[in-house]
Protein backbone atom coordinates (compact mmCIF):
# COMPACT_ATOMS: atom_id res chain seq x y z
CA UNK A 1 0.00 0.00 0.00
CA UNK A 2 2.87 2.59 0.80
CA UNK A 3 4.24 2.15 -2.69
CA UNK A 4 1.24 3.35 -3.91
CA UNK A 5 0.75 6.60 -1.97
CA UNK A 6 4.70 7.27 -2.73
CA UNK A 7 3.36 7.58 -6.61
CA UNK A 8 0.95 9.64 -5.87
CA UNK A 9 2.81 11.91 -4.41
CA UNK A 10 2.63 16.07 -6.28
CA UNK A 11 5.64 17.03 -7.67
CA UNK A 12 8.03 19.63 -6.31
CA UNK A 13 8.22 23.33 -7.29
CA UNK A 14 11.54 22.27 -8.76
CA UNK A 15 10.18 20.21 -11.34
CA UNK A 16 7.92 22.79 -12.92
CA UNK A 17 8.81 23.88 -16.45
CA UNK A 18 10.17 27.24 -16.84
CA UNK A 19 7.22 28.83 -17.81
CA UNK A 20 5.26 27.96 -14.97
CA UNK A 21 8.66 28.87 -12.64
CA UNK A 22 8.62 32.15 -14.96
CA UNK A 23 4.92 33.02 -13.13
CA UNK A 24 6.52 32.88 -9.74
CA UNK A 25 9.53 35.55 -10.78
CA UNK A 26 9.32 39.53 -9.42
CA UNK A 27 7.48 41.91 -11.23
CA UNK A 28 10.61 43.67 -11.95
CA UNK A 29 12.15 41.06 -13.50
CA UNK A 30 11.09 40.19 -17.39
CA UNK A 31 12.98 38.00 -19.47
CA UNK A 32 14.73 39.11 -22.80
CA UNK A 33 13.01 38.09 -25.32
CA UNK A 34 15.15 36.60 -29.16
CA UNK A 35 15.30 39.14 -31.79
CA UNK A 36 13.25 39.14 -34.55
CA UNK A 37 15.58 36.96 -37.10
CA UNK A 38 15.98 34.31 -34.19
CA UNK A 39 12.34 34.04 -33.63
CA UNK A 40 11.44 33.54 -37.38
CA UNK A 41 14.32 31.38 -37.74
CA UNK A 42 13.38 28.95 -35.11
CA UNK A 43 9.95 29.16 -36.13
CA UNK A 44 10.66 27.72 -39.90
CA UNK A 45 13.44 25.22 -37.91
CA UNK A 46 10.68 23.61 -36.15
CA UNK A 47 7.87 23.80 -38.66
CA UNK A 48 10.53 22.13 -41.23
CA UNK A 49 11.19 19.43 -38.31
CA UNK A 50 7.36 18.71 -37.67
CA UNK A 51 7.00 18.24 -41.53
CA UNK A 52 9.47 16.23 -42.16
CA UNK A 53 8.42 13.73 -38.85
CA UNK A 54 4.98 14.30 -40.53
CA UNK A 55 6.35 12.81 -43.62
CA UNK A 56 7.85 9.99 -42.23
CA UNK A 57 4.30 8.64 -41.02
CA UNK A 58 2.31 8.72 -44.13
CA UNK A 59 1.54 5.42 -45.72
CA UNK A 60 2.65 6.37 -49.08
CA UNK A 61 1.23 3.94 -52.08
CA UNK A 62 3.01 1.85 -53.87
CA UNK A 63 3.17 1.90 -57.48
CA UNK A 64 0.73 -0.80 -58.90
CA UNK A 65 -1.43 1.83 -56.37
CA UNK A 66 -0.82 4.54 -58.15
CA UNK A 67 -1.30 3.11 -61.76
CA UNK A 68 -4.69 2.29 -61.16
CA UNK A 69 -6.06 5.15 -59.22
CA UNK A 70 -4.66 7.30 -62.35
CA UNK A 71 -6.68 4.69 -64.68
CA UNK A 72 -10.08 4.84 -62.62
CA UNK A 73 -9.44 8.99 -62.97
CA UNK A 74 -8.90 8.70 -66.84
CA UNK A 75 -11.47 7.11 -67.11
CA UNK A 76 -13.99 9.02 -64.95
CA UNK A 77 -12.95 11.91 -67.05
CA UNK A 78 -13.40 10.34 -70.23
CA UNK A 79 -16.93 9.30 -69.44
CA UNK A 80 -18.28 12.70 -67.66
CA UNK A 81 -16.78 14.18 -70.89
CA UNK A 82 -18.90 12.30 -73.08
CA UNK A 83 -22.01 12.79 -70.99
CA UNK A 84 -21.13 16.68 -70.65
CA UNK A 85 -20.84 16.55 -74.57
CA UNK A 86 -23.59 14.53 -75.41
CA UNK A 87 -25.90 16.88 -73.04
CA UNK A 88 -24.39 19.95 -74.98
CA UNK A 89 -25.18 18.52 -77.87
CA UNK A 90 -29.19 17.25 -77.18
CA UNK A 91 -29.49 21.10 -75.50
CA UNK A 92 -28.37 22.83 -78.34
CA UNK A 93 -30.53 20.79 -80.76
CA UNK A 94 -33.57 20.95 -78.62
CA UNK A 95 -33.09 24.80 -78.21
CA UNK A 96 -32.67 25.16 -82.11
CA UNK A 97 -35.73 23.42 -82.75
CA UNK A 98 -37.95 25.61 -80.17
CA UNK A 99 -36.27 28.75 -81.61
CA UNK A 100 -36.38 27.73 -85.21
CA UNK A 101 -39.52 26.35 -84.28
Amino acid sequence: MSDNKDKLDAPAIKDLPEKKAAHHREKGEKKKKKNIFARIGGFFARWFKELKSEAKKVAWPGFKSVVNNTLVVLAMMAILGGLIILVDFALKNGLGLIING
